[in-house]
């Protein structure tokens, strides 16, 4: 068998690229959010969300049978920026909740109320 191209070592390079971007994208993102929340625990929450929604991921991908690629990769890049932007806003929705009612009274009164006196 003669091989007239190998790509093997761009395929090896293209990936580690996305890796690394990944990476590098994801430890940016949590730079910017610390810069702008100010709140180390809310920063370090989405953090721990960003590498163990990228674990998690790798369960449904196994079991369809798709193979780690550059689309699947980017893919997945994608997915964590979805991630990081979806977090910023349940983060400044639960923010506004806090500042409305600092002791969460209201809300810990209409959680625990029978389902028909929710309705108004």
């Amino acid at each position: 068998m003669l091989v007239l191209s190998d790509q093997a070592a761009f395929i090896e390079s293209a990936i580690a690229e996305v890796q690394s971007n990944t990476l590098l994208g994801g430890a940016l993102a949590v730079l910017v959010l610390l810069f702008f929340l100010r709140d180390l625990r809310a920063t370090l929450v989405i953090a721990a969300a960003i590498p163990i929604s990228l674990l998690v991921t790798f369960v449904p991908l196994q079991m369809l049978g798709v193979s780690l690629n550059l689309m699947s990769l980017g893919g997945l890049a994608l997915g964590v920026g979805m991630l990081v932007d979806n977090s910023i806003v349940v983060l400044e929705s639960i923010a506004r909740v806090r500042e409305r009612d600092p002791h969460g009274a209201a809300g810990a009164r209409r959680s625990a109320a029978p389902p028909r006196s929710r309705r108004r």
